[in-house]
């Protein structure tokens, strides 16, 4: 790595260290909202009866598995958090707010060792800063990242899956025996209690797993079998949540059918036109059209010289596995709400969908412009003129997507990353939480 491409990721990883200061601030808002106070009035009735939160926490799990629904990691940590903090106000701020903070420190690691793995960390600031920009300002953090119950379903499980597959990716190519052990166990860990959460995540990580082991067959012609404890691991937790009875009882209470089962065969079809729409909206509602351009900018145009036997694999794979992944994690929404395209879809699973669509599709472009310049004569591209014709494609890409393209608002309490400075500037948040802490008080 030269010195510049050095400069570059620090100059980037410094930009996306103040994107997450931002949040982390945002996360002083956070108070206790809807499930909270449930998992709260649950957790209290068992804690009186065995005066231990973590026994407390535990009986509740077991009861919303066999009642309510399958996620018996998130079930855990949401109760336990809550008898801790009840509604102690500035705990509960902090706690959020280090949980935010950690949230970006995976992502950051995570797509650090996912850009040294397919050999593109010479940019691999510019792709976090991409990933972060993109998949932050499209939905709103409010029902994933700033509230326990958010957290411990969606967020955390989120954040623990992405670790997993960084330290799966570091498995697979570790040389000595201890780091081998210390991958593979954080790996099956750390998935194990990602697939504990919601089954977006569990069905996320499963694929993840199987995408890599795909990819060192087309690389190397054979299997990680060292792989093949945080598959099971993985592949085990997420049955365990899958086949729960809760998630049964729920979906039968939600179509008001005792006896209904999950359409399987249509849930299929309509996670297709789901799916489709969720990407349509991405394309449509952020600046990743901006960030595609400018990292094609920053390799294209580049000096660097590339080995294409490091890029084996056809840039095909990686846009059809992303597809794929973001298929297979919208599917178990699809599937438990009877989604159709066009219908309602809740902000956390958009939230959720969200962050694994645009690790996709960074990803699968950023390896297509490395793969392009290794494997063909892109000597014309350092050219003066290319340059300056590649930079107006930048500029006027940019004016058209801030000027013509709907840029997504949500409400006031959970803003996107665009509109935070607005919240802030006008004092909204100030008076949203001031009065929701005082109505929370009395």
């Amino acid at each position: 790595m030269s010195v510049k491409d050095r400069i570059g990721n620090l100059v980037f990883v410094v930009l996306t260290a103040l994107v997450a200061v931002v949040f982390v601030w945002l996360a002083r808002y956070a108070l206790p909202k809807t499930d909270d106070f449930g998992n709260l009035a649950e957790g209290i009735g068992r804690f009186r009866e065995s005066g231990v939160a973590s026994e407390a926490a535990w009986r509740t799990m077991i009861y919303g598995y066999n009642n309510q629904q399958g996620t018996f990691f998130s079930c855990i940590v949401a109760t336990f958090l809550m008898l801790k903090l009840g509604i102690d106000v500035v705990k509960f701020r902090y706690v959020v707010m280090a949980f935010v903070a950690f949230f970006f420190v995976a992502w950051a690691f995570s797509m650090y060792v996912i850009a040294k793995y397919f050999r593109m960390n010479a940019i691999w600031g510019l792709v976090l800063f991409a990933f972060i920009w993109t998949a932050l300002d499209c939905v709103g953090p409010g029902e994933s990242l700033m509230f326990i119950t958010g957290i411990a379903v969606y967020g955390l499980p989120l954040a623990l899956c992405v670790l997993s597959f960084a330290f799966y990716l570091l498995l697979l190519e570790a040389n000595r025996v201890w780091q081998m052990m210390l991958c593979g166990v954080v790996s099956a860990g750390c998935a194990f209690l990602a697939c504990g959460g919601v089954l977006m995540v569990a069905a996320m990580m499963n694929m993840l797993i199987v995408l890599a082991v795909l990819h060192q067959w087309f690389r190397n012609h054979k299997f990680p079998l060292r792989g093949l404890v945080p598959f099971l691991f993985a592949l085990a937790s997420a049955l365990l949540n899958a086949l729960a009875p809760g998630n049964f009882n729920r979906y039968r209470n939600y179509v008001g059918d005792e006896v209904a089962r999950p359409d399987v065969a249509g849930a299929l079809l309509n996670t297709l036109g789901v799916t489709n729409e969720q990407f349509g909206r991405i394309f449509s509602t952020t600046y990743v059209l901006i960030a595609l351009i400018l990292i094609a900018l920053v390799v294209l145009f580049s000096k660097r010289e590339l080995d294409d036997k490091e890029y084996r694999v056809h840039p095909l794979f990686f846009f059809v596995g992303s597809y794929l992944l973001a298929y297979i994690a919208m599917f178990p929404t699809v599937l438990g709400y009877n989604m159709v395209p066009g219908g309602y879809i809740q902000e956390r699973t958009m939230f959720t969908f969200t962050q694994v669509a645009t690790l996709g599709i960074i990803v699968s472009w950023t390896y297509l412009m490395f793969w392009w310049k290794a494997n063909y004569n892109l000597e014309w591209a350092t050219s003066k003129v290319a340059v300056m014709i590649g930079c107006l494609f930048l500029v006027i890409g940019t004016v058209a997507n801030v000027y013509y393209v709907p840029i997504a608002r949500n409400q006031e309490s959970n803003p996107t990353l665009t509109q935070i400075y607005q919240e802030w500037s006008t004092g909204s948040l100030e008076r949203y939480y001031a009065e929701y802490r005082m109505a929370l008080m009395t």
